[in-house]
């Protein structure tokens, strides 16, 4: 149905002409919200006209989306009806789904899923079920309940292995054992993905815009302690991303709408028959005694299963209720007792444990006796150490294990620190220890949560956990303290994996502090890892830990400046500029009191950067006093990044001549200090001058010696914006292959750190480049997505450069008048930007222009 020009004038209101077009393209808001990555209550308040629509998105998404193209009368009744206001807050809308095409990216990995190292026993059946539900029933929230100890984890894993094929975008296991605080649910699901926090966006927001176009199943592993924050951050992730499954493991469900719950039963069994003797060919071929057989081969291989042996290993796994932890831990006894041993210790001792009763024990108490058992036949050394072991969240190194567990004296027993190697390698050998092989060659030991939780109630019995506590906390603040403040790069992050691995341990030790009256050393350990927050872009997590311990340590001193320093930072990189400058100003006041000139320049620095997007001027004055306090100090380092980012301010503000000079000089004093990754960044930013000059073939040559530092210097984000540079030089050049190979390589880096400036710039290089080929379809989906990146983060010359780009893409689709519109909103905005533009961008848009005029001329002829 068509819409006459008069008709169109009984419109008096964008929000009225809105809703009628929407129901005219029978969609729903929904429907609508979902095609222009708006919130659905916020398409409403525009129909309401509670709301204003800028022109920009406007043209770019709600045309499209309503199928207008070829109804340029319409087109021009909803711009005269729309506002040029500034779009508020809750304007913005979300990045739309945009699906990537397949030459822009590298084929993502198919799951993070464990390599097990024994075989999966049994459970065809459930494997199926659970396999049926998620591909046929498509289940969205899948949760696999039972007692701990019964099998979940391994159901849930077979099974994610075995659909790994049937999700696009892979299956991706969160092990949320480890985690005690419910805050940090985000950050552990975010990191399984490699995203980061960006500025002004929360990390679950930036989740949820992750997994919106993917088709993933997510395994959240042993939910239970979490319950709560599980079951709210899935409710989040199912209502936004609409093919996104969980597949959940807890000891109950999590109570979310749509959930279907999954009981994990122990492995089935032999019927119990007093006083038979079944021969081995009767139970061979239950679950539960194939699975001991394998366990107990694996700590006697000459062990086999015999019609003298099989009538105990049957009351073993009876006595274990089927559940394949307690029968593992009955398994690896067999290298010193016989099953007939073991079942009659087992019978006496559980017996014993439950005054005597001999029915069928509830599994959680067959679980705890299992332990209890295994636990009451190891010598007291070895009980000290497993004990002990449990004051270690996710699993430690052998160091740490040797400092730690023998630091405390004992009772009769000797623990020292030599040991405790051959300790662990006979607790691993009785299935008790857990030892994991990390890249490097490093084993690290660990205990499962049943386990643990277990021995953890031991520690207290023993009175032993206070003390333990206080060495975990003396170690791990050591360790922060000798390699946080190394940690001045993101390639030195790469040659300290450690603190990564110990980031359970961290928060464990950091807890410990502020809970038991240490908050000094929370403090000193919290700021310690500044730069590990810093780097790994865990700016929310870091910046409470500051304001928690800063909170408890209120009196002046020099570490106290240095968290606040920190916090600031940390507050600023997420865009809380309100938050951050206040902290910073009162670091820079105490650093000032104690003299310290390096923290007084590192504060001005930051506060500058708090002014650099609303006062360049006044941003520009906090970085010179920064400078000239770093060069009176004769630090070359941070003098060459300062005058990087002086000359960065200048070139956005058109001073190219003293942005040229400033970059000469940084250039200079990097390459005096030996600073690759400094030095990178100011090659980086003379090749940008180089093309606003026109000099490509100049530019090429900065960026290609800036590309070859980078990549020694090791700093991933670095490594982006330089291949995002070469894309556009390419693109200027003429070379479209090369071009893209960087583009690619560029738009890859800027997804793994969840940069959404990068993502903005180099999808909209992208888009050249595919126009360049001829490739108009991956073109308009790198555009539209990069429109909708930059409309968030209120950047209007790059919208002006993607409207640009789109009114190229319509032309090429014969839609001159809509390509028209789209350019003539373009060129009013590039007339405010004019340093902006290089001579192959103005030639560009000229030709775009002239292309526009030379369609319409045609279709009026």
């Amino acid at each position: 149905m068509t819409v006459s020009r008069v008709s169109l004038m009984r419109f008096a209101t964008l929000g009225e002409l809105l809703k009628f077009l929407r129901r005219r393209a029978r969609l729903s808001q929904r429907e609508l919200s979902i095609a222009v990555g708006y919130s659905e209550s916020h398409i409403s308040r525009i129909e309401n006209d509670e709301r204003p629509l800028d022109r920009t998105n406007l043209l770019a998404l709600f045309v499209p989306a309503l199928h207008l193209q070829h109804e340029p009368e319409v087109v021009e009744r909803l711009l005269a009806l729309s506002t040029e206001r500034p779009a508020t807050p809750d304007d913005t809308p979300v990045s739309p789904a945009v699906s990537r095409p397949a030459a822009v990216t590298r084929p993502p990995a198919r799951h993070n899923l464990p390599a097990q190292l024994t075989s999966f026993i049994g459970r065809t059946e459930e494997v199926a079920e659970v396999r049926d539900l998620l591909l046929n029933h498509r289940a969205r929230l899948l949760t696999l309940t039972g007692a701990g100890g019964c099998g979940k984890t391994r159901l849930a894993l077979r099974a994610g292995a075995d659909v790994a094929q049937d999700y696009e975008h892979g299956v991706w296991l969160v092990e949320l054992a480890p985690l005690s605080d419910p805050q940090l649910l985000p950050r552990t699901v975010a990191s399984v993905f490699g995203l980061g926090e960006c500025t002004g966006n929360p990390l679950c927001s930036i989740l949820i815009d992750f997994l919106r176009p993917r088709q993933v199943l997510l395994i959240l592993d042993n939910c239970e302690h979490l319950v709560e924050a599980a079951a709210r951050l899935a409710d989040a992730l199912l209502r936004a991303c609409p093919q996104v499954q969980i597949l959940a493991t807890s000891r109950e469900t999590l109570a979310v709408p749509g959930e279907i719950n999954y009981h994990a039963h122990p492995l089935s069994l032999p019927p119990s028959q007093r006083g038979a003797q079944p021969s081995r060919a009767a139970v061979q071929d239950y679950d539960a005694i194939r699975l001991f057989v394998e366990r107990a081969r694996a700590s006697l291989h000459t062990f086999n299963l015999t019609d003298e042996n099989a009538p105990a290993v049957s009351r073993i796994c009876q006595r274990m209720d089927g559940i394949p932890l307690g029968i593992e831990l009955a398994a690896a006894w067999v290298n010193v007792l016989t099953p007939e041993q073991i079942a009659g210790r087992l019978e006496k001792d559980l017996d014993l444990l439950v005054s005597g009763s001999r029915t069928v024990l509830p599994r959680h108490q067959t679980l705890r006796a299992a332990m209890e058992w295994s636990y009451a036949l190891l010598p007291e050394v070895e009980r000290m150490l497993l004990r002990r072991l449990s004051v270690f969240v996710g699993g430690c190194n052998l160091a740490a294990a040797e400092a730690v567990v023998s630091s405390v004296p004992g009772g009769g027993a000797l623990l020292t620190g030599d040991s405790v190697l051959a300790l662990l390698n006979r607790l691993a050998n009785k299935s008790l220890v857990t030892v994991d092989h990390v890249s490097g060659g490093e084993a690290r030991y660990r205990l499962l949560e049943p386990v643990r939780e277990y021995l953890h109630d031991r520690l207290v019995e023993a009175g032993e956990e206070e003390p333990l506590r206080e060495c975990h906390l003396a170690h791990y603040g050591a360790l922060v303290e000798a390699t946080g403040s190394e940690i001045q790069s993101q390639a030195d992050l790469v040659s300290l994996p450690c603190l990564g691995r110990e980031l359970e341990n961290l928060r464990a030790a950091l807890g410990w502090s502020i809970s038991h009256g240490k908050p000094e050393q929370g403090l000193r350990m919290a700021c310690a890892l500044g730069r590990f927050w810093y780097h790994r872009g865990h700016y929310s997590e870091g910046r409470r830990w500051l304001l928690v311990a800063l909170t408890q340590v209120p009196e002046p001193s020099p570490v106290r400046a240095h968290a606040l320093l920190w916090a600031g930072i940390l507050a600023r990189l997420q865009g809380d500029m309100g938050a951050a400058r206040p902290l910073c100003e009162e670091s820079l006041a105490l650093f000032r009191t104690w003299d310290d000139q390096v923290g007084a320049a590192m504060a001005l620095e930051n506060i500058g950067w708090t002014d650099a997007a609303v006062d360049s001027r006044r941003a520009i004055d906090y970085f010179q006093e920064s400078l000239a306090l770093f060069r009176r100090l004769g630090d070359g380092r941070q003098s060459g990044r300062l005058l990087t980012t002086l000359a960065q301010m200048n070139r956005e503000g058109a001073d190219l001549e003293l942005a040229a000079q400033q970059l000469h000089e940084a250039l200079t004093r990097l390459r005096e200090v030996d600073d690759p990754q400094g030095t990178a960044q100011a090659l980086n930013g003379l090749g940008e001058l180089a093309s606003l000059a026109g000099d490509y073939d100049q530019a090429a040559r900065l960026l290609t010696e800036s590309l070859a530092l980078t990549v020694t210097a090791g700093s991933k984000q670095d490594l982006a914006w330089v291949h995002c540079g070469l894309a556009e030089n390419g693109w200027h050049r003429g070379d479209y292959r090369t071009a893209l190979r960087h583009g690619q390589d560029s738009h890859q880096l800027f997804e793994e750190l969840e940069s959404a400036a990068g993502l903005s710039i180099v999808l909209h290089h992208l888009s050249l480049i595919w126009l360049a080929l001829d490739d108009v379809e991956p073109a308009a989906q790198c555009l539209h997505r990069s429109l909708a990146l930059c409309h968030s983060a209120g950047r209007e010359f790059m919208q002006a450069r993607c409207l640009a780009g789109l009114a190229d893409v319509a032309m090429r689709r014969g839609q001159a008048k809509w390509g028209c519109q789209l350019l003539s909103v373009a060129t009013a905005c590039f007339t405010r930007y004019p340093h902006q533009l290089t001579p192959a961008d103005t030639a560009f848009y000229d030709r775009l222009i002239e292309e526009c005029h030379g369609q319409l001329d045609e279709e009026s002829s």
